[in-house]
């Protein structure tokens, strides 16, 4: 049983990262998550797409800056006092340029898996919600 809650655990944190939006509209952080420096959610996520994707070492390190660089960007947007909307419009627009920096890193198939992997997170997020109410 703990092993399906760890797991649970790592799909939210993942799908909170992917999806940040769906967070910031939810304004809900678990609290591991709260606790956790922007550099350890970037060595987190980094590390289960590196798992996921199969990437080599340049590309870890890349991406490693890359999720840093973004997890840092959404933490600044949900500190603000943006509206929900513009702070969901603005993190799109992240999120947008986010997925080209990564598409210049990975290769195609490594590029389709990921988004492949957005999608099913997304899917497992909206549920996790869903069910959490």
């Amino acid at each position: 049983m703990e092993t399906k809650v760890f797991r649970l655990s790592i799909s939210s944190f993942l799908s909170m990262m992917l999806l940040g939006g769906l967070l910031l509209l939810s304004q809900t952080l678990s609290a591991q998550e709260a606790k956790m420096s922007s550099e350890e959610m970037a060595q987190n996520l980094t590390g289960i797409m590196k798992e996921k994707l199969s990437l080599d070492d340049q590309q870890y390190a890349k991406i490693y800056n890359i999720n840093l660089n973004y997890i840092n960007k959404n933490k600044e947007l949900q500190n603000s006092s943006e509206g929900r909307m513009s702070k969901f419009k603005t993190f799109k627009s992240n999120q947008k340029a986010k997925d080209k920096e990564l598409k210049s890193v990975l290769s195609n198939e490594q590029y389709n898996e990921y988004q492949q992997l957005k999608e099913k997170l997304k899917k497992e997020f909206k549920e996790y919600q869903k069910n959490k109410k």
